[in-house]
């Protein structure tokens, strides 16, 4: 949790500066939990952004990873425009950290704060053009969540089912288990391979009487 001070000691300057404040005074307006402060500082200094900053933020909320291809297919803009916007975006303060290859990790509370401020349409939409995104490229896990947060369910069955034997395979079953539980039965049941892999998941994890249940 260390990295998170980084980024509220960078919204902190930024809003004292927006709002010509003095330490004291800024300090006197701050909340006392620490998820509070970045609701705060998050809330005004994106309140103080131009429009279409605002808006590419809101779009790009739902990505766990934010890298100039993910965020032009969830906010419609070209490469070289995104390129720019994340410039803009990152001198804000708002990512706390570079991942290499472009690709940046807003602070977990910074974009739990942009998604329960997004307008849930908006928020499913973006979550569905992210999930086919991350379709094209063969992720997925993050297709499969994507399309679950959109409320794609028969989206998330299909992303789950390619996804199955490789989870197996790695030892990665418990992503399996994990996300096949908020499928809606009927997408599951309808795709005998998946519930085979389900049953296979469980009975790793010694869930013997529930892989039975599956199985049948």
């Amino acid at each position: 949790e260390t990295e998170g001070w980084p980024v509220a000691l960078a919204l902190f300057g930024r809003h004292m500066v927006d709002r010509h404040l003095d330490v004291e005074t800024m300090l006197g307006e701050l909340p006392d939990t620490r998820s509070e402060i970045f609701a705060y500082l998050s809330d005004r200094v994106i309140s103080a952004m131009p429009d279409h900053v605002q808006e590419f933020i809101a779009d790009c909320a739902c990505l766990e990873t934010w890298d100039p291809a993910a965020c032009a297919e969830v906010t419609g803009l070209t490469i070289p425009e995104v390129e720019m916007v994340l410039s803009a975006v990152s001198g804000y303060g708002l990512l706390c950290i570079d991942l290499g290859a472009q690709q940046h990790r807003l602070h977990h509370l910074v974009r739990d704060q942009l998604m329960a401020i997004a307008p849930p349409p908006r928020l499913r939409a973006a979550h569905g053009r992210a999930a086919r995104y991350y379709r094209r490229i063969e992720q997925y896990e993050s297709a499969a969540r994507h399309s679950l947060a959109a409320g794609d369910h028969p989206s998330a069955a299909r992303d789950l089912e390619q996804l199955a034997p490789a989870l197996l395979e790695s030892g990665r079953h418990r992503i399996l288990t994990a996300l096949l539980p908020s499928i809606d039965a009927s997408e599951v049941d309808s795709r005998p391979g998946l519930l085979l892999a389900y049953s296979r998941a469980l009975r790793l994890l010694s869930r013997f009487d529930e892989s039975s249940q599956v199985a049948r």
